[in-house]
């Protein structure tokens, strides 16, 4: 497994250039530590498993995948759940399976799953503790599970190579390998695209070896020309929301982290500052892949239309990509919908720029051309 020690390095000199940690900080740190070297040194262990026990991951091919991104807090969370309902054509992550990404704990997992239907849901218990124990820290800002769908950052994260990294050290300025893939060197880009691509391989082949990748990530953009370079044959969905409302949002979601651990960093800082300057960068690395990829293998999607009309949205994908919807899926997809009335598509959380002491002239002083294009009101 991949694992970037010059990202270690820059953590440590960040560690040392604020010794002694509060008291507060000392445990996140030490705890998340903990929680990392021990998770990562049982992936690793699996991976050895996976080439002994199942080596016929390495010949799976990944073709045609699928990439939701765009800007944290832009809708990307309800268009993956609603096509990955697609189940017949996709496959995609869960978040157990981003903790453990081989194919000895996927089998691992079904062989609990027998013993579950076995022993009256015991298992579904114990999911439904470790769910509401450890994954309700973002409820109503973006609901986590193990067995729900999920985004795949978490490995990234196992390389050092992640913005999650942010979440715990809010110095983006000094961790640019973390804020973005784009400010590494071309060789760490490859060898993470290698690994991404042994990961992905396991993936694939551990969920049958017969499904498309369905994949979102709100870290895509720095990554995006690497993945097309990687996965020439791959398809980008991007969702383009008004700045005014994502990049606040987005610094809502951190800066929830950062009260835990580091409460004398107030709302209006250079570190809010920092990360609100990461997301628009982040929108001109999405905008600008238009220019790198096919027009074909490109779907731009607004926000407000996905919110207006989730089905119609899902819909015009599959017609940009010339996929079928197949009956079973245009039934789940209309059941699915029709359950959630269009407030429960919306975040529950408020947020505005001004209370990160951001001013909508700063947002579009550097994103003038986006608010012309999509006619955001200024």
């Amino acid at each position: 497994m991949l694992f970037d020690r010059q990202s270690l390095k820059d953590i440590l000199k960040i560690s040392a250039r604020s010794f002694p940690l509060r008291a507060r900080k000392s445990r996140y740190v030490a705890g998340m530590t903990t929680a990392f070297a021990s998770l990562r040194s049982f992936v690793h262990l699996t991976w050895l498993a996976d080439e002994l026990l199942f080596s016929g991951f390495k010949d799976t091919k990944v073709e045609a995948p699928v990439f939701i991104f765009a800007n944290a807090r832009s809708g990307t969370t309800l268009l993956h759940h609603l096509m990955s309902l697609d189940e017949e054509r996709f496959t995609h992550f869960k978040l157990y399976q981003t903790i453990f990404p081989s194919v000895t704990a996927y089998k691992a997992v079904g062989v609990l799953n027998g013993l579950n239907r076995v022993s009256s849901g015991a298992l579904d218990r114990v999911v439904d503790l470790i769910n509401r124990k450890y994954f309700n820290g973002f409820e109503g800002i973006h609901t986590l599970g193990l067995d729900r769908p999920e985004e795949d950052e978490c490995v990234f994260l196992y390389t050092m190579l992640s913005p999650t990294l942010l979440l715990l050290f809010p110095d983006t300025d000094d961790l640019p390998r973390q804020a973005g893939m784009d400010r590494t060197d071309p060789g760490t880009q490859r060898d993470l695209m290698d690994y991404y691509e042994q990961v992905l391989k396991r993936h694939v082949y551990g969920t049958g070896g017969d499904r498309t990748l369905l994949n979102k990530n709100v870290f895509t953009s720095p990554r995006a020309g690497a993945l097309l370079e990687k996965f020439p044959d791959a398809r980008f969905v991007y969702l383009v929301r008004h700045p005014y409302n994502s990049i606040p949002s987005m610094l809502n979601l951190f800066y929830r982290a950062w009260e835990a651990h580091s409460p004398e960093i107030p709302k209006d800082s250079p570190e809010t500052k920092a990360l609100a300057q990461l997301a628009i960068d982040y929108y001109r690395a999405g905008l600008d892949f238009r220019e790198s990829v096919p027009s074909e293998q490109y779907y731009l999607l607004r926000y407000d239309d996905l919110i207006a009309d989730p089905r119609r949205a899902v819909e015009g994908i599959y017609q940009h990509f010339q996929m079928d919807i197949s009956t079973a899926y245009q039934e789940r997809l209309l059941e699915a919908c029709d359950q959630r009335s269009a407030s429960t598509f919306k975040s529950t959380h408020s947020y505005s720029l001004e209370g990160f002491g951001l001013t909508p002239e700063f947002i579009h002083g550097q994103l003038g051309d986006l608010f012309d294009e999509f006619g955001f009101e200024r």
